[in-house]
């Protein structure tokens, strides 16, 4: 009996642990175990002057992109403790037609591996169309299904009138909301982020949508640094921390940290996510691969 109960006891945390990787994740990318995950360094040698060195200090953020870039596919490696659990793939398609905006069609997916599907079992697909001249969202669809529970609910944003309608297609109600001037969802943050001009010491704030509620999201770009990233090389980033509020009160799942390419691009590469919720361990994201799809020239 003792071992029944040990034995449920954990399956119960490792399915509290699973859902909160995913939930949790979307913060950090807005963000040394072992070997799968990235380096934090402090130095590199200089890409074309081999023999001289690049403090952390010295390198320079430069301005982003004011696009997205149409075809970036990232896919990124989620690991607890060391121990690879499922990854998650982000996809800018391209560009379409939404309620009579032009908007970019993003897509992402997050999925358990063998290991964690065997105690609980997460596929989730989140689809945004953002308008591509305010990078405000028009449109976010949501397919969710862990272990029995599945969820699958469209967002329609009215970001004149700043109201928000929830269509639950699973059990049939429509709800509006009202929400914030400028208010984003969860996966547009991330884009929209990506676009910002900061330095160190930038403080960012922003309000997202999800789940029916607004959250204020703040962070402050912490420090300069440099990421070694397995299969990728070796990347100049900043690292921010963002905090997310509910109705003023923070939300303590967790402590979130990332770690954004100080070029252009603006790549999130690294992530980590220190979990506070049944389980205390530390949740890492790692870039795996960059590609791109789109067929433009």
């Amino acid at each position: 009996m003792q071992y029944i109960n040990l034995k449920i006891g954990l399956k119960g945390k490792m399915y509290t642990l699973c859902k909160s990787i995913i939930y949790l994740t979307g913060f950090a990318v807005f963000i040394s175990g072992c070997a799968s995950t990235a380096r934090i360094k402090t130095s590199r040698t200089d890409i074309e002057k081999k023999e001289e060195i690049v403090h952390a200090e010295d390198i320079k953020i430069l301005p982003p992109r004011k696009t997205l870039n149409t075809g970036e596919k990232l896919v990124y490696g989620i690991t607890w403790l060391g121990v690879p659990v499922g990854t998650i793939t982000s996809h800018i398609k391209g560009i379409t037609q939404t309620a009579g905006r032009s908007t970019y069609h993003i897509e992402l997916t997050a999925a358990t591996n063998e290991f964690c599907s065997a105690i609980y079992k997460i596929n989730d697909k989140f689809t945004t169309y953002l308008d591509t001249e305010t990078l405000l969202p028009v449109r976010h669809e949501l397919s969710r299904q862990e272990g029995r529970h599945k969820k699958n609910y469209i967002v329609k944003y009215d970001n004149a009138k700043h109201t928000a309608t929830y269509h639950n297609l699973i059990e049939n109600w429509t709800r509006t909301m009202n929400i914030p001037e400028g208010a984003l969802d969860p996966l547009g943050a991330l884009y929209f982020a990506r676009t910002l001009n900061v330095e160190v010491g930038t403080p960012i704030k922003m309000w997202v949508n999800m789940n029916e509620k607004n959250y204020e999201v703040n962070g402050k770009i912490e420090k300069k640094t440099i990421i070694e990233v397995p299969k990728l090389g070796t990347f100049d980033v900043f690292a921010i921390n963002p905090i997310a509020k509910f109705e003023g009160k923070l939300e303590k799942k967790g402590r979130a940290w990332g770690y954004i390419t100080c070029d252009e691009a603006r790549m999130p590469v690294f992530g980590t996510v220190d979990v506070w919720v049944n389980l205390i361990g530390r949740v890492a994201l790692t870039l795996q691969s960059i590609e791109n799809t789109s067929t433009e020239f």
